[in-house]
């Protein structure tokens, strides 16, 4: 239940101008970024998904995103 899970939290990346940002956590072992989104009442999970900002975010980390709306 303690240590080190394999969970980083607000990653930072900078592949150079338009490709930069902070990822909320990072799950290196589950192999998924969670982000977590507390405004766009409006969007699903499956809706924001396909943001840029959450694409931008797959692409350069090969890995898929989960949305967290608490």
């Amino acid at each position: 239940m303690y240590g080190y899970r394999g969970m980083e939290f607000k990653v930072l990346f900078n592949n150079g101008p338009g490709n930069r940002g902070f990822l909320d956590v990072l799950d290196k072992s589950g192999g998924i970024i969670y982000d977590w989104k507390f405004g766009y009442p409006n969007m699903t999970p499956a809706q924001l998904n396909m943001t840029p900002q959450l694409l931008k975010y797959q692409r350069n980390f090969g890995l898929p995103t989960q949305i967290i709306k608490p």
